[in-house]
């Protein structure tokens, strides 16, 4: 069961905490602003974006439990994103998991300890455009896993 789920045009979620869901927002199709949340021990995902253009996630908090038993802080799906000033961490899959054709920026963030498995990382680029500027990567079994698209790194620090 999804914490909430945005399906309206330009939703704007701002200032809610959500707790022990499958999904904590799940936004689908259309425009979504997200700030000032916190999204804590979903089972799944902390948020979802699947065909989502224009969108923001903004001075959020998403932190899996101690166990790892959230997957995804981040999942995005052909969508267009801004990430700035947020905190992801203890998800056992990926901090960010970027799939299908979209484009990501992500700024002044830190992830730490995502992708604690074997074969997972802090940030996954399938096949979109992937920006990150500014933000530390900590504590992950890999920093960053290109796979397809276009990636550009500045001004970011990677530390075990």
């Amino acid at each position: 069961m999804d914490g909430y789920q945005a399906n309206y045009p330009t939703a704007v979620i701002d200032g809610f905490t959500i707790k022990r869901c499958g999904s904590g927002i799940y936004a689908y199709y259309y425009c979504v602003k997200i700030k000032n949340c916190r999204i804590e021990d979903c089972g799944n995902i902390g948020i979802r974006a699947w065909l989502c253009q224009n969108s923001s996630i903004a001075s959020c908090t998403i932190a899996g439990d101690e166990a790892g038993n959230m997957n995804y802080g981040f999942l995005f799906d052909s969508s267009t994103v801004e990430v700035d000033n947020c905190n992801i961490s203890k998800s056992s899959d990926c901090g960010i998991n970027m799939g299908g054709s979209g484009e990501i920026t992500i700024t002044n963030s830190t992830l730490s300890g995502n992708g604690t498995s074997s074969n997972d990382y802090g940030i996954k680029n399938s096949q979109g455009k992937l920006t990150v500027n500014n933000c530390l990567i900590s504590n992950s079994n890999e920093g960053i896993y290109i796979r397809g698209g276009t990636t550009e790194i500045k001004n970011s620090i990677f530390k075990s």
